[in-house]
């Protein structure tokens, strides 16, 4: 598996944390589709279907701890 890049683990955190995208992007100051973007990237990285599987898997794999939350 590729490495999660610091920006890709930043969205996951804010979907772990329960954000929107659009929440994760306005607290970033980076564009909606941006993170869109790197959420989409991290989902094949991880052979996830949907955001929330990615979150899942990024705990399984040790890339997101709950002291991240």
């Amino acid at each position: 598996m590729n490495p999660i890049t610091p920006d890709q683990l930043n969205a996951l955190v804010g979907v772990a944390r329960g954000r929107s995208v659009e929440a994760i992007a306005e607290a970033s100051g980076e564009p909606v589709n941006t993170v869109a973007s790197r959420l989409r990237t991290a989902m094949l990285k991880l052979e996830a279907r949907t955001y929330a599987q990615a979150v899942a898997e990024a705990f399984k794999a040790g890339i997101i701890t709950k002291e991240m939350l």
